[in-house]
Order: structure tokens, then sequence, then C-alpha cells
């Protein structure tokens, strides 16, 4: 009888049609054990390509075009300006996002909270706070002198006064630190 009977191997039919690999793989699905294959290390090493958006590059906290001095702002009518690009339909577009980051040197509270702040460069600059709601964001205890105030995107605003600083109307843009600037 024993010679009769035949191994498992002998067992499945052959099918010409089948590569090699895939009877690899039925074999190792049988066992439940096995060596990978050749080739699983270069498909390791190749990106998947999940359907989504690649991750954002990281920038440098140096990168002058990402963390721009208030100087280097544009202006809120510069449409001119090297971070900006008009579209077909005259929409004006941010190429890309940039980050003002100042250390709070006085903070005052007339009507609406403002800040005047420290950049990178040791200018000076104000925020006049026009928000409505209240921000989990920017919350009035944060705003202390010699924390970080960090604005995404803004652009410098000429007052009635004459004077030139920020317009902060929008809580989801503005961040306060509770740390200093170096």
């Amino acid at each position: 009888m024993g010679s009769q009977e035949s191994s498992p191997q002998e067992e499945q039919p052959s099918n010409p049609q089948q590569p090699d690999d895939h009877q690899h793989t039925t074999e190792i699905s049988q066992s439940g054990v096995g060596t990978p294959d050749s080739n699983a290390e270069a498909r390791a090493a190749k990106p998947v390509d999940t359907g989504s958006p690649p991750a954002p590059k990281l920038e440098s906290m140096r990168n002058e075009i990402a963390f721009p001095k208030f100087a280097d702002i544009p202006d809120e009518d510069d449409v001119h300006h090297k971070w900006y690009l008009r579209s077909i339909n005259s929409h004006v577009l941010a190429m890309r996002h940039w980050c003002l980051l100042g250390e709070i040197m006085e903070v005052s509270m007339f009507i609406r909270p403002r800040l005047t702040a420290r950049d990178r460069a040791g200018q000076l600059f104000r925020v006049h706070f026009h928000i409505t709601d209240r921000s989990s964001t920017a919350k009035l205890q944060d705003m202390k002198v010699g924390h970080t105030v960090a604005l995404m995107c803004p652009e410098a605003h000429a007052f009635m006064d004459g004077s030139v600083g920020i317009r902060q109307e929008q809580q989801d843009t503005v961040f306060i630190f509770r740390c200093g600037l170096d």
C-alpha cells in the first residue's frame, strides 16, 4: 500500500497556464511556512500607490521663504508678489504657504487684542485680532510676553493710523506657543 500512495505534491494537478510562483504560493499557503520569494525585497522597495497625495515636504525653520521675516511677507493688495500667481479666472491664489513667527513683546487690549511681536530679524510688527469666535489656537490667556505667535500666510495691512501690521481675521491660521522664538 505504501508504494501506491502518492505524495501531496503529486496529487495537485499541474496547470501549465499558471506561472511557477503561483504554485510556490500554493505550497506556502498549504504548509503555512516558507521562504519569501526572490522578488519580495524588490516589491518592498517600490513605493505603493495608495491613491492619496504624497506627504508634504517638511521645511527647515531656517528657510526664509517658508518662514519669512515681516518685511518679506506680501501686502494684501500685492498680486504680483513672488509667492502669488494669477489664475485664469482672475482669482489670485497662493503658490505656496508661509509662516511668520514672532516673539510677543507687548500685549494690549482696546476693544480687541493687539500684539507687538519681534520677528527673527529683530523687526517689530503688530498683529490686530479681528476674530469674533472664540479660538482654540489663539487664546487670550496664551497671549503673554515671551510666547511665540505663528501666523499662517499673513499679509501686511496698512491701518488707518498709517501703521503697517497684520489684520488677523481667521482664527484657524494663528497659533500661540508657550515658548520663546530663540
